[in-house]
């Protein structure tokens, strides 16, 4: 069973261009032979210098692997790679939440709200479960490409999901549904407590 990685890099000021470029060259590495499976970067339109990446691998063996070979570090690299990477670093093993995955139009996202939130211990039990309920009674507006939602595989209350539009339009049309945002109805119950922390990102693919 593959497994992913989603990681998120705070560039430091006055060095973005020159990471970026750095990026680009170290993405030679990143291929199917270490185990890469897909790997797809976003960076923050009202933050350029938070850049996100959402890597699938074959195994997580395959993951400590490269990162020993190509980061040049420990493989257990979580908190080795920090010293690595040029900026802020989060890292989080993941698998995707089947009962939280749906793709509802064809075609690739231009624009993807991403939310990062930790589940409440007092409504972590069914949350899957009910998180399916809520999805299923859904009616997606136009232009919503997909929703896909990886929980943390060592920290299960944790978790990452990418709310896919086919642009910025399309998000500010059809993100309101009555009083509530898409992202309520989908992540959190009717009483709002089910979350201990949320924060979110508006983020544009980064083709590298």
């Amino acid at each position: 069973m593959s497994m992913f990685t989603i990681c998120r890099e705070i560039v430091a000021e006055g060095e973005l261009q020159d990471s970026l470029d750095g990026m680009r060259e170290a993405e030679a590495n990143f291929t199917a032979e270490v185990g890469v499976l897909d790997r797809r970067f976003y960076q923050c339109v009202q933050q350029p210098h938070v850049i996100w990446a959402n890597t699938e691998w074959t195994t997580e063996k395959a993951h400590n692997l490269a990162a020993e070979a190509i980061m040049k570090v420990r493989k257990d690299d979580r908190v080795a790679s920090a010293y690595f990477r040029p900026g802020l670093y989060f890292e989080i093993f993941c698998l995707p939440v089947e009962a939280a995955w749906h793709d509802f139009e064809e075609g690739e996202a231009g624009f993807i709200l991403l939310s990062h939130a930790v589940i409440a211990d007092r409504a972590f039990d069914r949350w899957e479960e009910r998180c399916r309920e809520r999805l299923a009674a859904l009616e997606p507006p136009p232009g919503l490409r997909r929703i896909h939602t990886y929980q943390n595989n060592y920290s299960r209350h944790e978790f990452v999901t990418f709310f896919e539009w086919r642009g910025e339009e399309a998000y500010e049309e059809g993100r309101l549904r009555g009083e509530r945002t898409l992202e309520e109805l989908v992540l959190i119950e009717t009483e709002r407590s089910n979350l201990a922390a949320y924060c979110q990102f508006e983020c544009r693919p980064l083709v590298l």
